[in-house]
């Protein structure tokens, strides 16, 4: 009993320093970023680990209207508020960018941060199109500069261990890979920019990157073919082109295939109760299995 008390308290612990770290004291030289907009994606992504990161501070914010990023500003601690994202770009106190704009919007702002000669940190999707993302990582390399799409669970130890597992070979030759990424009903309103087609929404573009990326990273290949895919719209009227929900069958290198299922609106329990927000991904290699979920992540070699 008491070593599932503390189990239970030790977990407890670490959501809550996931929300609120301890502040650590900043060395001479930490990288300074601004920020493009006041997305509600920043403060997880950003602002809360840049506290307990001693080589990063939150120079600057700017968003399309004044008022919203002089909010972010203090509500966040950002050390300055510009009038417009040029003038953040203009500035020479500005080390590296974080960019959280909608989609349709990250090519053209991280274009013009590393013509600006800023670092960049772009969330994903990193773009509209495969050219575009091409574009990008060409100039940055061409500027000698860093550009890095946020998936930020690739610098989690969880993942890698499990990328070097798989590497081993301790559980043999990958055989399959499964993704699904499920919110459910209401989780993303009506109205959302993830329901705009010219702002780069929908659910492939949006959770499904995830699923991508993941095959990518823990499988060490690009797919060489889609076997088979469906999409739905959304239920309610919505830019026709937008998918809510995309089912998928890829074919990678070495007969290893792969299934991702992502879903912006899974249907109620027994029509009344919501479901938790459902993220996993699950490799089936010869000799076992790894399962990276939303609570926990596991290997064994004696679960098939």
């Amino acid at each position: 009993m008491f070593q599932l008390i503390a189990t239970v308290f030790q977990f407890i612990l670490r959501i809550y320093k996931n929300f609120y770290p301890p502040e650590v004291p900043k060395v001479p030289s930490p990288i300074r970023f601004g920020i493009l907009g006041a997305a509600a994606i920043t403060p997880p992504a950003l602002v809360i680990p840049a506290k307990s990161h001693p080589e990063v501070v939150l120079k600057g914010v700017a968003a399309r209207d004044r008022a919203r990023a002089d909010a972010f500003a203090r509500r966040h601690g950002v050390e300055h508020v510009y009038d417009s994202y040029e003038d953040l770009l203009a500035d020479p106190e500005i080390d590296a960018i974080y960019n959280p704009l909608p989609n349709t919007l990250h090519y053209e702002w991280t274009m013009r941060a590393l013509a600006a000669g800023k670092h960049v940190l772009c969330e994903k999707p990193m773009a509209n199109t495969a050219e575009e993302i091409r574009e990008m990582f060409a100039f940055a390399e061409k500027k000698g500069l860093v550009l890095l799409e946020a998936f930020h669970y690739r610098f989690h130890p969880a993942a890698q261990r499990a990328k070097a597992i798989l590497e081993s070979g301790e559980l043999g030759p990958i055989k399959s890979a499964d993704f699904q990424f499920m919110l459910p009903t209401g989780f993303i309103r009506q109205g959302d920019i993830r329901y705009s087609y010219a702002l780069g929404g929908g659910a492939m573009m949006d959770i499904g990157c995830y699923g991508m990326h993941l095959f990518r990273y823990l499988i060490g290949a690009n797919p060489t073919s889609v076997i088979a895919v469906t999409n739905s719209p959304p239920p309610f009227l919505a830019d026709p082109l937008v998918d809510h929900r995309t089912t998928a069958a890829l074919a990678f290198p070495n007969n290893v295939t792969a299934s991702l299922n992502v879903d912006y609106a899974r249907p109620l329990r027994w029509g009344i109760l919501p479901h938790l927000p459902n993220f996993r991904a699950i490799v089936r290699c010869e000799a076992g299995i790894s399962i990276f979920g939303r609570t926990a992540f596991v290997l064994a070699g004696d679960m098939m």
